[in-house]
């Protein structure tokens, strides 16, 4: 067992902030009818919307210590 990595090791790789997590099934109900709004307030598609600006919506929405992360910032191509 000592040839794998920790929670803690994972979670630094990767640059996770431990006391952030992804939304359960029922925050993402909120989250996407909020973002939905900002779509249609704007007259663009929801997909349209960062992730950056997902993660202040959720802020704004007042669900907290939950980010959203893009492909990109997963696999290390963008920085968070």
């Amino acid at each position: 067992m000592k040839n794998q990595l920790s929670r803690d090791e994972i979670d630094k790789l990767l640059g996770v902030d431990p006391t952030e997590r992804v939304p359960t099934k029922d925050e993402i109900i909120p989250i996407e009818a909020a973002v939905e709004a900002i779509a249609n307030e704007r007259n663009i598609p929801s997909s349209e919307i960062s992730t950056t600006e997902i993660n202040e919506i959720i802020k704004k929405i007042g669900i907290k210590n939950i980010r959203i992360y893009s492909l990109n910032e997963i696999l290390g191509k963008e920085k968070k």
